[in-house]
């Protein structure tokens, strides 16, 4: 579908639907003032923060920030993408999607082999399942092996359990008689080709454990050996196809969705029968990374239906199992970055997993297990101080271990309390001896060490650092020194991080930022005359410079004519969700007042003086480091420059 055709679509969708009538089919709705109001549907809430706007078509929660159009509503609400949103929703309201109609015989073609490779899964369920239950030979193995790992029948209908026959090619030979083509059944995983011609069944003498993806379709499976003598690998998962990708799906993440929104957390285990175990009692919101170290894909959905972003990782107890878990761990913490996820480590005490306990005679304690869960740090550290620390090499190591990790605590409180865990830690009544003022100098030296490096790592990818940082760009350098101009662009690349965390406490700028994209919309014909005030000049909040560069190019279009159009085109819910504040919080605003519009312009020129100012000071710190005079004397002029425009206006600014 192209971006005409695209937007068209989405147009025709939003005005056939209503938004109040939508969401009420899923929530209360009040009337309250201009709009409606309810318990917001995608987090648990006693009072109703959750607002709709039947008159600009729009939603947003201000517990849970959520927020967008109708498209944005129903694809968070039904967890589904883009795409297959604007499909339900076109069709519910009689809108036709011209995109099938756009795709290449060899497109189509993919499409229809994906269908078939689906219904291909489909049967295959059913055949492990039939010999799961009526194969009275080979399938009387794996009930035996199920029994023995105390499944119930209705855990094993549930999950679809079933048992691939110890045959070369009974799965080959079932699914060609339902009507399916050599090519289509090597095209689905099911089966492997052999060297001389021929295929045999991938799966052979398993239990078998379907993979769904969450809208419950059969996408791949997992077999565990029967046979404990075997040299094959204990569990196989299906190869990739046109309907599975390793790493992109977590086990009975179908199942769990909406406990773990209920719960607002997620348990992430091990295994399979890990799995299967915690629905069997209760804990539904549990999920596993099938049988590979945690993918940065699979860490996101772990976030999806989560509200209050806690995962609780409950790997094996085991050697491997904390292998695992601190795999998983890194990949959750690098996933984690902006997103303010709250992770926690289960350790299932004797050393068993979930599976075994949940059985064993402690089942009723398995909530004060995940209920004393470890954050991440405290897990960390703990595993640092088990470490031998009897000799003072040992004892370095583990110094060196736990300042990694208190690095990362950036809360003094927090980083304090546990910096006293570490110096009062002890085993069988033996301290580990370090000092709490020696921890402190250390940690103080690599903090600042650690700051240095990142600020000059992000520094020497942008001006000024680039000059000084290779002499033989010295020559390169070429500052403007016409007292009456100020070269924005020498300054205006990237800023480094430690400027931009001054930036951020300046919420006047800010509040500027969004007031200035407020009178874009509401005042477009203002859009040129705000373009020209706003050349060489950058939003520091990547969100709403984002945003202001889309409706200027909206503007180039003839295509922003109000808020309706400029949602459409932000698919991405950060967006959205910014797009919906701005437009609740100034709609108070006289728009017709130039001094307002002129004040936010001078606001945001303010700060982006300031920033380069700033940056510039500390690239004559760095500059006079080194001992390159000529650069130190270069941003010395560019300073003054700088600083004579920032008096200059903030004596108009503080004038008025």
């Amino acid at each position: 579908m192209s971006n005409e055709q695209n937007r068209a679509a989405i147009d025709e969708i939003i005005s056939r639907i209503d938004i109040v009538d939508l969401i009420s089919e899923n929530v209360v709705l009040k009337k309250s003032g201009s709009g409606y109001q309810g318990l917001c549907p995608f987090h648990q809430e006693k009072s109703p923060s959750f607002h709709v706007s039947q008159q600009k078509q729009i939603f947003r929660c201000f517990g849970c920030n959520v927020g967008g159009n109708i498209i944005e509503y129903y694809k968070n609400y039904h967890h589904l993408n883009f795409i297959d949103t604007l499909k339900e929703l076109a069709q519910r309201c009689g809108v036709e999607l011209q995109y099938n109609k756009e795709k290449s015989p060899e497109n189509q073609k993919k499409e229809e082999l994906k269908k078939t490779i689906y219904q291909a899964y489909k049967e295959a369920t059913e055949f492990y399942q039939w010999n799961l239950i009526h194969n009275d030979s080979s399938g009387q193995i794996a009930r035996n092996y199920l029994k023995q790992r105390k499944v119930p029948k209705g855990m094993i209908d549930k999950f679809l359990i079933g048992y691939s026959p110890n045959s070369w090619d009974g799965l080959y030979l079932f699914l060609q008689k339902k009507g399916f083509s050599p090519d289509e059944i090597k095209e689905s995983g099911l089966v492997v080709e052999k060297e001389h011609g021929g295929y045999y069944d991938r799966f052979r003498n398993r239990l078998m454990f379907p993979i769904q993806n969450e809208k419950d379709e059969v996408i791949a499976f997992g077999g565990r050996i029967l046979d404990n003598d075997s040299n094959q690998a204990k569990y196989i998962n299906s190869s990739e196809s046109s309907i599975y990708i390793k790493g992109q799906h977590l086990y009975a993440l179908n199942f769990a969705k909406n406990k773990i929104r209920e719960k607002s957390e997620v348990i992430l285990v091990e295994g399979y029968l890990d799995v299967i175990s915690c629905h069997e009692f209760g804990f539904e919101n549990t999920v596993a990374s099938l049988g590979t170290a945690l993918t940065p894909d699979q860490a996101k959905k772990l976030l999806r239906y989560n509200t209050s972003k806690k995962v609780i990782v409950a790997y094996d107890s085991d050697k491997a199992g904390k292998k695992a878990a601190e795999k998983g761990t890194l990949v959750l913490e690098e996933v984690s970055k902006g997103t303010g996820i709250n992770l926690y480590i289960l350790q299932v005490p004797s050393g068993k997993d979930p599976d075994d306990f949940l059985h064993g005679e402690h089942s009723d304690q398995f909530q004060q297990v995940i209920d004393s869960a470890k954050p991440i740090i405290e897990f960390q550290i703990e595993e640092a101080l088990s470490s031998d620390f009897s000799n003072s090499e040992n004892k370095t190591k583990i110094v060196e271990r736990c300042v990694e990790v208190l690095l990362k605590i950036k809360d003094a409180i927090y980083r304090s309390e546990m910096i006293t865990k570490i110096v009062n830690w002890q085993v069988n009544g033996q301290k580990i001896n370090i000092r709490e003022e020696d921890l402190r100098r250390t940690l103080k030296i690599s903090d600042f060490t650690t700051n240095r490096s990142e600020q000059k790592d992000t520094a020497s990818n942008s001006i000024p650092y680039q000059q000084y940082n290779n002499k033989f760009q010295k020559k390169e350098y070429k500052p403007k020194y016409d007292k009456n101009v100020v070269d924005f662009d020498y300054h205006k690349k990237r800023i480094s991080q430690a400027i931009l965390a001054k930036y951020e406490k300046e919420p006047g700028a800010l509040q500027a930022e969004k007031g200035i994209i407020y009178y874009m919309v509401e005042r477009v014909k203002a859009l040129d005359y705000i373009k020209k005030r706003l050349e060489n000049t950058e939003f520091q909040d990547p969100l709403n410079e984002k945003i202001k560069n889309i409706i200027f190019n909206l503007n180039e279009t003839n295509n922003i004519k109000g808020w309706k159009e400029l949602l459409r085109e932000m698919p991405e819910s950060d967006e959205q969700v910014r797009v919906v504040e701005i437009w609740e919080g100034f709609s108070n605003i006289n728009v017709a007042s130039d001094k307002i519009l002129k004040d936010y312009l001078k606001q945001v020129k303010l700060n982006f003086l300031k920033l380069q100012r700033d940056e510039i000071r500390v690239g004559v710190d760095e500059a006079g480091s080194i001992d390159e005079k000529e650069i130190v004397e270069q941003l010395i002029v560019e300073y003054q420059l700088v600083q004579a425009s920032i008096k200059k206006l903030e004596s108009e600014i503080y004038s008025n």
